[in-house]
């Protein structure tokens, strides 16, 4: 039975989206390690190619339903992986790499337009005493 919306006012909604990248174990291990060939961790081509469509189709749909640019998104994503590098430890240039920077100088550009600090800053905030970093972060 066919509901009658017709007469319903017409109304403001939001919609918020989350999202989880499935791989498996070898592949997760790889990436943190920064195993992977640098910079394919996460690209529109892998995103389109994954979901069946262009990647200018999937960057178009991306940026009409979320309201934001998919490359942008994608380095959030990628920042917010280098922020908890960056605070276990992680050199800028270690952290920029593992989050899939090809460019070290590329990726401070990046941090910094997101996050409004520059990373060794955000390192130095997170951890203002360098004794109380968790140990395991290559320098």
């Amino acid at each position: 039975k066919m509901v009658n919306v017709g007469e319903k006012p017409i109304t403001q909604r939001v919609a918020v989206a989350a999202g989880r990248v499935l791989v498996n174990e070898h592949t997760f291990s790889l990436i943190r390690s920064g195993g992977m060939k640098k910079g394919d961790v996460l690209t529109v081509a892998q995103i389109a190619a994954a979901c069946n469509y262009s990647d200018s189709h999937i960057s178009h749909v991306f940026s009409q339903r979320m309201h934001m640019n998919l490359r942008t998104y994608i380095n959030q994503l990628r920042i917010n992986v280098a922020k908890g590098l960056l605070k276990h430890g992680y050199s800028v240039s270690a952290s920029a790499y593992a989050s899939g920077f090809n460019d070290a100088n590329y990726f401070c550009t990046v941090f910094r337009s997101i996050v409004g600090m520059s990373p060794s800053r955000y390192s130095r905030h997170a951890w203002p005493n360098p004794a109380d970093r968790q140990p395991g972060g290559p320098q």
